[in-house]
């Protein structure tokens, strides 16, 4: 049996569904959003601990390679510039720290602008009616007319849709 180690912090919520999902975490992690990441940390870090004393059976060695391995986690993303623009989409019901940056960290990567289409709904239903019509009717349009890959690149240029 794993023992409780003697560092554990209780701030996880029991109740995850209350706050963001974890792709959600992930994605806002990845463009450099250090709360998210730190939230994932806290969501998973007693679970790595445990996984990781079943492997060494030392206390102290299993948080330091916890510790190592979210670190390692956090220096290796390292995203590539996207020469051509980017479709993405956003739900409505998205909390106010998402109106800083409309393009959700992407147009840090993608040299052709990102256009963003907000669609009806919250971020556990976008691929439930009606939200995943919205989505599909657009994506058709760009498919079709395959233009917007055709643009000319434009460093940093997003427009919400």
């Amino acid at each position: 049996m794993t023992p409780v180690p003697s560092n554990t912090v209780h701030t996880e919520s029991p109740d995850v569904a209350a706050g963001p999902d974890d792709l959600e975490l992930v994605a806002r992690s990845q463009a450099g959003d250090t709360s998210a990441f730190n939230e994932l940390v806290t969501r998973y870090r007693n679970r790595a601990y445990a996984m990781i004393y079943n492997m060494v059976r030392n206390e102290q060695d299993a948080w330091d390679l916890a510790q190592d391995g979210f670190l390692k986690a956090w220096n290796s993303y390292n995203p590539k510039p996207y020469l051509k623009g980017l479709v993405c989409f956003r739900v409505e019901e998205r909390g106010a720290e998402h109106d800083r940056d409309p393009s959700m960290g992407w147009d840090a990567c993608a040299m052709g602008g990102v256009q963003v289409h907000v669609v009806p709904g919250s971020h556990v239903d976008m691929m439930q009616m009606p939200s995943v019509s919205v989505i599909a009717d657009k994506l058709a349009a760009y498919l079709d007319s395959g233009s917007y890959h055709k643009k000319k690149p434009a460093a940093g240029a997003f427009k919400t849709v």
